[in-house]
């Protein structure tokens, strides 16, 4: 196995974190309840949605290279991190909205049902974060979230996250992180976690 480089994403490594999310996270059971059973819509939807917020966080998102290719993406919002600029968040309105008339009005559910489970202290919001589908288990995920921790660990902050798979829960179990609710949104599974900074 070729050694995994970890570092930050590069402005010229945006197009293809976008699809490797897109992909990633393309047949999780929210994606479904989110979008609907066309898996070309699904991509798209999570190519744009994933590719467009990892293109405006600030710090960069940390990703994994093997051989110089991108396998892997973390992304991460800061505490008080500015919304998307206006002309991304509408190109991206348009694009959701030609998937069909139920993506808005779901859109709009998830980030109600998000935002009102996310802590009300300062935290760092620990999302998306995807391995591309021909490099999974091989520990990628893992090298990444070392890192991303480092660095909460080093920021002396909270982090927060949502997942829909029980897998990613046991996962992000190891790294210190804590389940502090649970329940379905859109009819998917979803687990709210929380990890508090080691000294």
């Amino acid at each position: 196995m070729p050694d995994i480089e970890i570092g930050d994403l590069r402005r010229d490594e945006l197009a293809g974190a976008g699809a490797l999310l897109g992909r990633a996270y393309r047949d999780n059971p929210f994606m479904f309840a989110f979008i609907g059973d066309n898996a070309d819509d699904r991509f798209t939807a999570m190519e744009l949605i994933h590719g467009t917020r990892v293109s405006a966080l600030a710090p960069p998102a940390i990703v994994a290279r093997r051989n110089g290719d991108l396998v892997g993406v973390c992304g991460f919002d800061a505490p008080g991190a500015p919304p998307l600029p206006p002309e991304a968040m509408q190109q991206m309105m348009v694009t959701l909205s030609g998937l069909g008339p139920h993506v808005l009005p779901n859109m709009q559910v998830v980030l109600t049902e998000f935002g009102r489970r996310a802590p009300a202290e300062r935290h760092w919001h620990l999302g998306p974060v995807g391995v591309r589908i021909d490099a999974q288990g091989a520990g990628i995920g893992s090298q990444m979230m070392t890192e991303f921790c480092a660095r909460m660990d080093a920021e002396g902050d909270l982090a927060f996250l949502e997942t829909d798979l029980p897998q990613n829960v046991r996962l992000y179990e190891k790294f210190g992180f804590e389940t502090i609710d649970e329940g379905t949104v859109l009819g998917a599974p979803a687990w709210f976690m929380t990890r508090r900074p080691r000294a």
